[in-house]
């Protein structure tokens, strides 16, 4: 959208800015209402308005200022108390009388009056407080604010500022009172909308509080004069109190305009500005940080102004190093291990601890070493000459090194010796120490031209005890701490200081401590007025774009007219350190109040979607590789506040420098949204284009002259970077899912995967003590949703029961309900429903956990589960499990084992009609009502079978050519016998590699009779060659110290076969194996078989998604065993992978290479569903590899999404840090105050040139909408 076409202020907005501008400057009186009101609203208002100068002005006119005052101060808390009162009764008493007309163009609701005494009438008027504690706090603030300004404004105090004018005589007491009235309305009625906003929300309703307290605070210093202290009264102290008495008279237009902070926002700029300007700090990145480093600033301070002059300078050079570091965390990180929070910040101290706690060590024993060695030898003649020169040279030498790094000297010209950063490799090491010598080295000068430079002067030392010794203490302290909190600052500082005393010989007489700290501030303010003046180039020059031409000479106009105002504003932003706020982002300035430039900073990683994740893995390492380049010098001469722009790919990184020290730096990171609108695309192509003009050699051979392209651009391209992080990769599987061979190497490979996933799960887990973890969670959640019935008590301990014994016991009752009817206290192991699909009988748990008091077999007589949903056309019943008298089920012999018995039925399908008795092989029983459904039967698949289902749908085939699901038809429960020999129970297993081979029992507590008819053959040569190799490793890792299992550790060590007791032991395990396996393949294709329905690209992805299917008695069975399911969904995604592969990359030669792909898998992929939740957690532990399969609605084409982990090639650039705040100054402005939030208005329209898009986007919520918000990263160069 063509952004000058838009308007600045919306139309339906205007009307509003009007009503809220004269509200601001009534003080919050709503004066100018958007609908018709009676007369006798304003005119009440106005009252109240005026209440305390008509209180005030009597009193101060006929009493002295020390009595007027407190009867001043009394009268208008007990006003402001009493309109509070009347304010919570009369909204509680109009609560449900009042009569309301929303208007949705207007921010006030509409209200009928009816009378001045009716409550409707004094609800409007004083709006009730949110909270009680402002009933107290309110009005002990208008009283205070009150008789500080009766002081301020009686005509006993009058001469002291009418000796100034004789005007003054008149307009002071008028204008004052005026202010008065204006301030005290937020406290005794209401609160007005104020310019000077930065947060968004007031729970507390401090913000009303802001106006009394600046009456106040201009009231202080006249009140200190009569107090009489100091006595005598300086000179100073009077010109103060001249110049708040007359700043109280303009205060309506310095609130209108919104130029005077807020008291937390001035307290806090304040205080960040004591820190640097006089202690030499850096600005903190916390509100908590800045005030330990006050306090440990204050701690060094005291301390050396107790000391006499000439034993200070050891102490102040190691105190001033030690405060360099980054004490402050390493107290946090103490505090937090002491406490036991050790998961906040500062989570863990990068370089290790000795590092972080020797590197500070070492230099604070340095500098006092320089220090005392300078302090007690007196220089050489001519010494201090030379050392200032060597000063001199390493300023201009590091200068020039850093400019050589950049791919723009001075952002403007092409450096042909430009190397990316990450390619410098040969000469690195020497490099390396060239750069170690200069960070320990350059303070260690600097240090000792500082000692001898006071030692020069020091027979000029003030007097101990005097204001002067005690700012000579404090800038003492801060050089000495300078030189090695910002050395890059620091070292050019004390060369131009150099150079002054050389040039200048008057400037040798003064004190080297005050020259040194206001060199410094000096440059603070000069580096911050160079970025407005290139903001206001930037903006101007972005307006003679075509695009941008429609209103330029109007903008130049009015900039040539307000050129003298314009100048000034800039000279008090410099001052102050407060941004130039643009209107708008028009290069139109007005002034704005000052404040911290860190804005608020989360505490934990903050992600609005799920692209926020990638963000979150990079932000560490990004954090860690800009902390070297920043050391290097390759990323330009970097100062906390800065501002930098990384791209790779399609993501946008926003870095903010927030705090800066003796060898760490802390960054917050922040992600830009991956999902691109038109007016990001349109930024983000000129981002790429600025990197690709400056590091893309074809692109920049194009480029004519020397010149950067894009000069006068809120960005500078300074250096690429390699940083650890992902590519992604999205690709269409059109030809390749759908391809036959695909389908069926699936199926093929499906057995196999599943062996190995069973067997490395038992080798590498404990399954027994899984199994008991998740009772303990179901037991949990039962206990948290309100206790359990005596059933379902009577139910766990069985339960637990079938844990703790070798073998399974006798199942419980058929119950597919829990007895009272809930099914949410187990929640933990009930599978979620997929969509679409009905959900059968209760999974395994609920028929063990829960069974009736009264149901059978409490005379040893087993029971069986309640079968599976049954299809309407067709049962499919099985016959008794072998061993069993007369097909009746109950199982023969008590004894139990600890392996898993098998089952004896043939590998080689059985009959489909009839079977030996006592066999037990399949045998098919047909159903109560006649059926056309036989087993072995074929059956067409059905208009809207599975070719014609769309992939959303699970198992739409199945369902569609079968029928409904009917759950009232249930089999005797002969039909269908649980997974439960009652043969004689074999011996156990002999060895510990054998019992840990061997699956659970619980595992197949309640899984139906297997169907070896509808199941794959097992891969049973695959199976002992798995077994082999993963033993083989486990007996080598053993040997190695580094064994996964220590209960096989000694039987490892010796031949695989007798580690698991010999051929017949091998064998039962591979039966036990076996069951499983064929069981969970039952689970995922016996009806797609049984049906004869062939594979399908949508019943791939829905077996992907969701696991086996939910209409048959094993998927039933699969839906309650939850570890089972988790290893057969992931094995059969593993399978659709190494099919996907083996068509596009080739087959697999050979059991080995399928092996070694496995391992692969299981240690450096992730295959799943991007949606998952383990898709996140894969992201943040840095897996290699990821995976996921989908489908993509829009274009009905199956997808697959892969991200593989390796260094990006990140392109970094600096970005104007004034115009950033200057931004972010007026987005506050107009959506705290005007709240012009509409979605398309003129101030977030693309502007490539200011990157407007991209920079409100990046602001602190809720003014900016970022997709990751993360908390400070810390890195080091230790």
């Amino acid at each position: 959208m063509d952004a000058p076409n838009l308007n600045v202020i919306n139309d339906y907005k205007r009307e509003y800015l009007w009503r809220r501008v004269a509200q601001t400057a009534a003080g919050g009186a709503r004066l100018r209402l958007p609908f018709a009101a009676p007369l006798y609203v304003p005119l009440l208002q106005l009252l109240l308005l005026l209440a305390p100068a008509l209180l005030g002005v009597p009193l101060t006119l006929l009493l002295r200022a020390r009595l007027a005052a407190p009867l001043v101060g009394a009268g208008a808390a007990l006003l402001s108390l009493t309109l509070q009162i009347v304010g919570v009764v009369t909204e509680r008493h109009s609560a449900a009388q009042r009569d309301v007309k929303t208007n949705i163009l207007a921010q006030d609701d509409e209200v009928v009056f009816e009378g001045v005494c009716h409550s409707a009438t004094w609800a409007f008027i004083i709006p009730a407080k949110r909270r009680m504690v402002s009933l107290a706090l309110h009005p002990l603030a208008a009283g205070l604010a009150a008789a500080a300004a009766a002081v301020a404004l009686s005509p006993d105090t009058l001469p002291a500022v009418s000796r100034h004018g004789a005007a003054l005589v008149v307009l002071f007491p008028v204008l004052g009172w005026l202010s008065v009235c204006t301030g005290l309305y937020s406290v005794t009625v209401a609160r007005p909308p104020e310019p000077a906003t930065l947060r968004a929300l007031d729970d507390w309703e401090v913000a009303a509080l802001n106006r009394p307290l600046h009456l106040l605070l201009l009231s202080a210093p006249l009140l200190l004069i009569q107090h009489g202290w100091p006595s005598p009264t300086p000179d100073w102290l009077i010109t103060c109190d001249v110049v708040a008495r007359l700043t109280m008279c303009a205060l309506p237009l310095l609130w209108l305009f919104g130029v005077i902070p807020p008291m937390d926002v001035a307290f806090g700029w304040l205080s960040e500005q004591t820190l640097i300007l006089l202690c030499g700090g850096s600005p903190c990145v916390t509100p908590s940080r800045l005030a330990l480093q006050l306090l440990l600033a204050a701690a060094l301070a005291v301390p050396l102004c107790c000391l006499p002059a000439a034993d200070r300078l050891i102490p102040a050079a190691v105190g001033g190093c030690l405060l360099s570091a980054d004490v402050v965390g390493l107290l946090q990180w103490l505090w937090c291990a002491a406490v036991g929070l050790c998961r906040r910040l500062p989570p863990s101290l990068p370089g290790g601890w000795w590092r972080s706690l020797l590197y500070p060590a070492v230099c604070c024993a340095a500098g006092g070493a320089v220090a005392a060695a300078g302090s007690l030898r007196r220089p050489p003649p001519g010494a201090l000459p030379s050392l200032g020169a060597a000063l001199l040279a390493l300023a201009a030498g590091r200068a020039v090194f850093v400019e050589l790094q950049r791919v723009y000297c001075a952002g403007l010209l092409r450096n042909c010796l430009y190397r990316p950063a990450a390619g410098r490799g040969v000469k690195g090491g020497v490099r390396a120490a060239g750069l170690r010598l200069h960070t320990l080295g350059a303070p260690l000068l600097l240090t000792l031209f500082i000692t001898w430079e006071i030692e020069e002067v020091a027979a000029d030392r003030p007097s101990r005890g005097s204001p002067e010794d005690i700012l000579s203490a404090m800038c003492l302290a801060r050089c000495y701490r300078w030189v090695w909190q910002n050395t890059e600052a620091a070292l050019p500082e004390t060369a131009v200081v150099f150079l002054l005393r050389l040039l200048w010989p008057t400037a040798a007489t003064w004190r080297p401590e005050f020259v040194l700290t206001a060199a410094s501030a000096l440059r603070d303010r000069l580096t911050q007025l160079r970025g407005k003046l290139y903001m206001a180039a930037v903006l101007l020059s972005s307006w003679l774009s075509v695009k941008e031409r429609r209103r330029a000479h109007v903008l130049f106009a009015l900039n040539t007219a307000l050129l003298p105002i314009t100048a000034g504003l800039l000279a008090l932003s410099c001052l102050f350190s407060a941004p130039l706020l643009p209107v708008c982002t028009l290069p139109l300035f007005v002034a704005t109040f000052p404040r911290r430039p860190a804005g608020r900073v989360p505490a934990a990683p903050q992600t609005a979607g799920p692209d926020a994740v990638y963000y979150q893995q990079m932000s560490a390492p990004t954090a860690d590789v800009l902390g070297r380049a920043v050391w290097d010098g390759c990323a330009g001469f970097v100062q906390p506040g800065d501002y930098l722009l990384l791209r790779f790919e399609d993501r946008l990184m926003w870095v903010y420098i927030a705090e800066m020290g003796n060898a760490y730096i802390y960054f917050c990171i922040k992600g830009l949204e991956l999902q691109e609108t038109s007016c990001h695309a349109a930024e983000a192509t000129r981002v790429d284009a600025i990197f690709d003009c400056a590091f893309d050699e074809e692109r920049s051979a194009e480029s004519v002259g020397p010149l950067a392209p894009f000069w006068f651009h809120a960005l500078t391209p300074l250096t690429q970077l390699h940083v650890p992080g992902y590519s992604d990769a999205r690709s269409q599987l059109t030809g390749v899912i759908d391809n036959s061979a695909t389908l069926a190497a699936v199926e093929e490979l499906f057995p196999k995967v599943l062996a190995w996933t069973l067997v490395q799960h038992l080798l590498t887990t404990d399954a027994v003590a899984e199994e008991q973890k998740l009772l303990a969670k179901a037991v949990q959640s039962s206990d948290t949703a309100g206790g359990k019935s005596a059933a379902r008590a009577d139910s766990m301990e069985r339960y637990k029961t079938a844990l703790s014994s070798p073998a399974p016991p006798a199942l419980l009752g058929e119950v597919a309900e829990w007895s009272d009817g809930s099914q949410g206290s187990l929640l933990l192991f009930e599978p979620q429903k997929p969509a679409g699909v009905a959900l059968g009988a209760a999974p395994w748990l609920r028929q063990v956990l829960d069974a009736d008091d009264g149901s059978p077999g409490s005379d040893g007589e087993g029971t069986a589960p309640p079968p599976p949903p049954l299809v309407s056309s067709t049962t499919i019943m099985v016959g008794p499990p072998a061993g069993s008298p007369s097909g009746t089920g109950a199982p023969a012999s008590p004894r139990r084992s600890t392996q898993l018995p098998p089952i004896p039925t043939s590998s080689r399908p059985s009959p489909p009609r009839r079977a030996p008795s006592g066999a037990g092989s399949v045998t098919t029983t047909p159903s109560r009502r006649p059926s056309r459904l036989r087993s072995g039967s074929r059956v067409a698949p059905a208009p809207g079978s599975e070719r014609d289902t769309p992939p959303g749908s699970t198992h739409g085939s199945v369902t569609a050519s079968v029928g409904r699901v009917s759950s009232s038809r249930r089999p005797s429960r002969a039909a269908w016998q649980p997974l439960i020999p009652s043969a004689p129970s074999v011996p156990p297993p002999p060895t510990a590699a054998a019992r840990r081979m061997t699956p659970p029992a619980v595992w197949t507590l309640a899984a139906p009779p297997l169907n070896t008819e509808l199941a794959s053959p097992f891969p049973r040569q695959f199976w002992v060659h798995t077994v082999t190799s993963l033993l083989e490793k486990e007996a080598q890792m053993a040997a190695k110290g580094q064994s996964l299992t220590e209960t096989v550790v000694g039987a490892a060590a010796t031949d695989p076969v007798e580690s698991l007791g010999g051929d017949a032991a091998v064998e039962r395990v591979m039966e036990n194996h076996r069951v499983v396996c064929q069981l969970v393949d039952s689970a995922y294709h016996s009806t797609a078989r049984q049906l004869q329905v062939g594979s399908s690209p949508a019943r791939v992805l829905s077996l992907y998604k969701e696991g086996g299917a939910p209409d048959t008695p094993a998927g039933t069975w699969l839906r309650g065993a939850p570890v089972v399911a988790a290893l057969a969904r992931r094995a059969y995604r593993w399978s659709v992978k190494l099919a996907l592969d083996s068509i596009l990359l080739g087959g697999f030669d050979s059991d080995d290479e399928l092996l070694d792909t496995l391992e692969e898998y299981s240690t450096d992929w992730y295959i799943g569903l991007d949606s998952d939740p383990g898709w996140r957690q894969a992201v943040l532990q840095h897996k290699p590899s990821l995976f996921s399969l989908g489908y993509d609605d829009s274009r009905n084409t199956y997808t697959s999404h892969l991200l593989s982990l390796g260094d990006q090639t990140v392109s970094v650039g600096s970005l104007s840090a004034e115009l950033v705040r200057g931004v972010w100054a007026s987005l506050a402005l107009e959506l705290l105050y005007v709240t012009n939030d509409d979605e398309e208005r003129y101030s977030i329209q693309a502007h490539p040139m200011i990157l407007r898009n991209l920079t409100v986007q990046a602001a602190d919520p809720p003014l900016g909408y970022p997709v990751f918000s993360g908390p400070p990263v810390r890195s080091s160069h230790v």
